[in-house]
Order: structure tokens, then C-alpha cells, then sequence
């Protein structure tokens, strides 16, 4: 599934350029009343060119209302932060993430559905190279949950299981460029190899999804026959992967935009030739 430069990596490019690339208005965060009566910045004070950033998932309130979680570069112009505050604004915000290098960024952040914790994916530990963290919503100690990874590896993406207690996460974690999926438990340990063996050249797509019960996780990847999509299931804890799609005919794959998991998680509905 090789062509060119890699479109995971065009990926985090894109996610890195676009969070840094942000018009130096001053931009901040504000938490308002239903009825309007009361307004509270809780962004904190920011440098003159410093600034929320201004996409859709720069910023998530946490389930049980209390905290808001966001991207800025409130400390340092042009180092992207992940940001922690009381939704009242009662207190100043907390960074989450530790330090890191001129021109780096937080790509990517989800809150636990317990609003316990913030997993986030940054290139802290080393520039340009992304890893997948754990923390408390509050700050407090970055647990990293990715593996050791090979020489210009990286955490692409992830996802949480619904239940809060595992990170699905798509690396290239073994093999430079082979990237693959693995689970690890929220509070960190050591992470388990979800896919099957791969055909060479091959990858687990970004389509993959967590069932509603946080039981299996269904992936979509050229597993065993390079360029051809396919569509497997495995048990979330690590176990037997299983093909969920029929024979393909010459040139078939399963298609990008699908699958979908249904909310009982009894069924997934697919678009395949």
C-alpha cells in the first residue's frame, strides 16, 4: 500500500503545519452562561502572537463538565501546547504535555470518558518524532504508551475504547513505513500487536473502529495481499484475528468511509466490490 510519499506521514505533516500556521490574532478561549450573564476567559494570559488554535478539535470540554482541554501556543509562539482549565475559569490553565522544541505541536488529544485523563499524541521526547502519551486532566506525570520505535517511527493516530480502559494507536512501530495497530491498557504496560502478519509493503489503513462494548476492534488493511483491502476483527485485549469480508474479485477492495459497527455491536455493515 507504498506509493510515493507516505500519506500517514503527508498526514502528520498537514496536522503540524496546520496548527502552527495560524494568523497571530490573539485568539483565546471563553466560557459562557446558556443566558449569557457571565463570560470568563479561562484561556490564561498568552504572548502578543500567541493563540488557541482555531480547528474543530483544538478544544473538548470533558464529560462531566468540568474541565476544558485545548491546543495553544500560550507559553512559547509557535510550540503548540495541550492546555487544561477549569470550565468557570476559577483557576489558570495547566500545560499537560512536557516541554518541548522550537516549532513542535501536539497533533492530536482525546479526554477518557471518565474525565480522568488526557491521551495525546506529541513529538516531546524527541523533535519531529510523534508519541503517544497519558495524563492526568489536572497535569501531573506523561506516561508514554507507545512501544519503542524503530528509527523514524512514529504514533499516527489513535483511538480510545469506549469503556476508558484501553488506546487502540496505528504505528510504525517494528518496521519503518509498515504501520500496524496495537492496543495497550490506559495506564500504560506494555503494548500488544493487534493485526496479523503482514504481506510485505503492506499497512493497516486509518479505518479502524472499537466496538460499543470495547470488546473487538475491526481494522481495514492490505494484510494478506499487498494493495488489497480487506476487513478483519480481533479481540481488543490481543487473540485470533478473523476476516469478516467474503472472497474479492480481481481488483476488489473494501472501500474508504466504511466499515460501520453497530450501536449493539452484533453487526458491521461494509462497502466492498
Amino acid at each position: 500500500m507504498k506509493s510515493g510519499f507516505p500519506a500517514d506521514r503527508l498526514f502528520l505533516a498537514i496536522a503540524m503545519i496546520a496548527t502552527l500556521a495560524v494568523i497571530a490574532i490573539g485568539s483565546s478561549l471563553t466560557s459562557a452562561a446558556p443566558d449569557a450573564n457571565t463570560n470568563e476567559k479561562i484561556s490564561g494570559n498568552m504572548p502578543p502572537t500567541g493563540d488557541v488554535q482555531p480547528f474543530l478539535e483544538s478544544f473538548a470540554i470533558s464529560p462531566n463538565s468540568q474541565r476544558v482541554v485545548y491546543q495553544a501556543d500560550a507559553i512559547n509562539d509557535g510550540i503548540v501546547d495541550i492546555f487544561s482549565a477549569p470550565i468557570k475559569g476559577e483557576s489558570l490553565p495547566t500545560r499537560l504535555n512536557e516541554l518541548m522544541g522550537n516549532g513542535q505541536a501536539v497533533v492530536q488529544f482525546a479526554i477518557t470518558p471518565d474525565s480522568s485523563k488526557v491521551v495525546f499524541i506529541a513529538p516531546q521526547d524527541t523533535d519531529g518524532v510523534f508519541e503517544l502519551f497519558v495524563v492526568p486532566i489536572g497535569g501531573g506525570e506523561n506516561v508514554k504508551l507507545n512501544g519503542k520505535l524503530v528509527t523514524n517511527g512514529d504514533v499516527l493516530d489513535f483511538k480510545l475504547s469506549p469503556d476508558g480502559r484501553r488506546v487502540i494507536y496505528r504505528a510504525d512501530q517494528d518496521k519503518d513505513g509498515i504501520n500496524e495497530l496495537f492496543t495497550v491498557s490506559i495506564n500504560g504496560g506494555a503494548p500488544a500487536k493487534l493485526n496479523g502478519t503482514m504481506s510485505v509493503n503492506s499497512d493497516v489503513s486509518s479505518l479502524y473502529d472499537i466496538s460499543p462494548d470495547a470488546k473487538y476492534v475491526i481494522y481495514v488493511a492490505d494484510q494478506d495481499t499487498d494493495n488489497v483491502s480487506e476487513l478483519y476483527s480481533v479481540p481488543i485485549n490481543d487473540g485470533t484475528v478473523v476476516k469478516l469480508n467474503g472472497p474479492m474479485a480481481a481488483g476488489g477492495d473494501v472501500f474508504g468511509g466504511s466499515p460501520l459497527i453497530s450501536p449493539d455491536g452484533k453487526r458491521v455493515v461494509y462497502r466492498a466490490d
